[in-house]
């Protein structure tokens, strides 16, 4: 019973998110569908953010929208293939979706090259965050992203956010995942201080 509760208390975001866009289930799902849905579960709300890593494969359309505004938190490959490669393997995550696209080191490498380049290239449009420097320095980036969303950085809960999830992938992935990683990647790396 208290799996359960926990499932419950930790998935209600999503059921209600869900049970709020199925009105939207004859249609293609596109920002005002996703926006009437946060606007439904969040009503008065000025801002509201929503985690999806796909979304950095929309830019083109995300930062037409002069009121949408587009955060990407980025982190070192290398932790992103580890943790994406823990999902896949425990099979929280085993769906067509994760066997086609985060099943590999390779396939992990590629998605995350791609989703660099587009943060690269609309980087004047958006607010970006190295992850490893949002855990480090907690402060000062909260500082910086209220500015940017102009609100008061003392309504963020920096007790949620912790550090110990960076550098992990040496623990987590073979020498050769490293090396795919690295030889796939290392470009985009180095021009962001990975390496």
């Amino acid at each position: 019973m208290k799996t359960l509760r926990r499932l419950v208390k930790e998935n209600a975001f999503v059921a209600r998110y869900l049970f709020a866009m199925y009105k939207h289930r004859q249609n293609l799902i596109g920002i005002p569908e996703i926006e009437d849905t946060l606007n439904s579960i969040f009503p008065g709300a000025r801002i509201v953010g929503d985690k999806l890593p796909d979304y950095v494969f929309s830019l083109d359309e995300l930062t037409e929208p002069a009121q949408l505004a587009c955060l990407i938190i980025y982190r070192d490959c290398r932790d992103v293939t580890r943790s994406s490669l823990e999902r896949f393997r425990t099979a929280e995550r085993n769906s067509e979706y994760w066997r086609e696209n985060l099943s590999t080191a390779e396939k992990i490498a590629k998605r995350w090259v791609r989703a660099i380049e587009l943060m690269e290239r609309y980087s004047e449009k958006l607010h970006v965050i190295r992850y490893e420097n949002f855990v480090r320095n907690t402060g000062q980036e909260l500082e910086a992203l209220a500015k940017w969303l102009e609100v008061d950085p003392a309504g963020f809960p920096k007790e949620m956010i912790r550090d110990t999830s960076v550098g992990k992938y040496k623990g987590g992935l073979s020498n050769e995942e490293i090396g795919t990683v690295m030889k796939i990647a290392g470009p985009a790396m180095a021009r962001l201080g990975y390496i």
